[in-house]
């Protein structure tokens, strides 16, 4: 299966369905705006090999992500070139996911959404029963949990550095906070520090639940 996927800011609405799909190829659609939400998850792909999940991705340049007849002169070599060709339209712009839309219309391929509702992930899936017919909507389908607080940085971020609690005062108090959470939540991780993004940025508490991750900003004060 070759996954086309139209990457927006958010690099997770293109993560969960390429994990939970498993295609043999993954095409990022990505503008200058997006470029590195693309790289990002490129690099997340390559690593996860080490972890047997093999995924080929390609990344490919919008220049206009508002034009849709460039959009579609872009994407639509693309279903004539690989056999079983599907459509993740959650993300990039609005035009390119009417660009989208309309190239599975014409060529009758099955396209993908996700929805996410709380602490739920739904991914949606609409079929052609013909070329430029009106699609079917399947049942959604409730994910799975997917990924783990490692994957969601690494889908964000080039590196990061865990440093554990604080060693100034304020670590008793996020131990304390994370003491409170621990077997409330699926995970948790403390001290997160991204690499190559400026030496005061530090992230003190993430916590995951299922495929949703939250950001925990801890003051005694």
């Amino acid at each position: 299966m070759t996954l086309i996927s139209l990457v927006g800011e958010q690099p997770i609405p293109n993560l969960l369905p390429a994990l939970y799909l498993k295609p043999s190829r993954l095409m990022l659609i990505h503008t200058d705006r997006t470029k590195k939400q693309a790289q990002n998850l490129k690099r997340f792909f390559k690593k996860k090999i080490q972890q047997g999940i093999h995924v080929e991705t390609e990344e490919i340049l919008i220049h206009n992500g508002y034009n849709i007849t460039e959009i579609s002169e872009k994407l639509r070599p693309l279903l004539n070139q690989y056999p079983n060709v599907v459509f993740n339209l959650t993300g990039g712009t609005k035009p390119m996911a009417l660009a989208g839309y309309q190239l599975a219309q014409e060529k009758a391929s099955p396209f993908f959404y996700l929805e996410t509702e709380g602490k739920r992930s739904f991914l949606y899936k609409y079929q052609f029963h013909a070329p430029f017919a009106l699609p079917n909507l399947d049942s959604p389908v409730e994910l799975p949990e997917l990924i783990s607080i490692d994957d969601y940085l690494n889908a964000f971020l080039n590196n990061y550095q865990s440093t554990g609690f604080s060693q100034k005062e304020g670590g008793k108090f996020e131990k304390a906070v994370f003491d409170a959470l621990k077997g409330k939540v699926d995970e948790l991780q403390v001290g997160i520090k991204p690499t190559q993004v400026g030496s005061q940025i530090d992230i003190d508490l993430l916590v995951r639940i299922k495929n949703q991750v939250a950001v925990i900003e801890i003051k005694d004060k």
